[in-house]
């Protein structure tokens, strides 16, 4: 997923009625399956009688299978990233054979890999 198409998705998102949204299942007097219903905690973003307004179903449109799966893909590539930078940190952590610039440089990296991993245990926490 490139940056633009990061930059679109939340554009759209900034623009879509809050989260969270919930997707309820509805019947009518008879117990007969109607339908699902979308839901934020303000407002039905779309049920049988309502269709969503413009913003909120341009980020429907935009958060299908194939973007979240995207995200996915790039959150697990970022993740990667972290792990072996931080197992490249953790053999020079205490001091460097080839000098303080290059030690400094990699704690700052290491210093790094804990912030971007901070991160993406919050997104994922989120997600559950």
């Amino acid at each position: 997923m490139t940056n633009d198409e990061l930059m679109q998705l939340k554009v759209l998102a900034e623009a879509a009625t809050p989260g969270p949204w919930e997707a309820t299942r509805q019947t009518d007097e008879e117990c007969s399956f109607v339908g699902y219903f979308i839901e934020a905690s303000d407002k039905t973003i779309s049920d049988d009688g309502t269709a969503p307004d413009h913003a909120d179903a341009l980020f429907i449109a935009a958060a299908n299978p194939s973007t979240i799966l995207a995200l996915i893909a790039k959150v697990e590539s970022l993740a990667a990233d972290v792990a072996r930078t931080k197992d490249i940190a953790s053999g020079y952590q205490g001091g460097c054979a080839y000098g303080s610039e290059i030690g400094g440089s990699v704690t700052l990296h290491y210093q790094n890999a804990e912030q971007a991993e901070a991160a993406f245990v919050a997104i994922t926490d989120s997600i559950d």
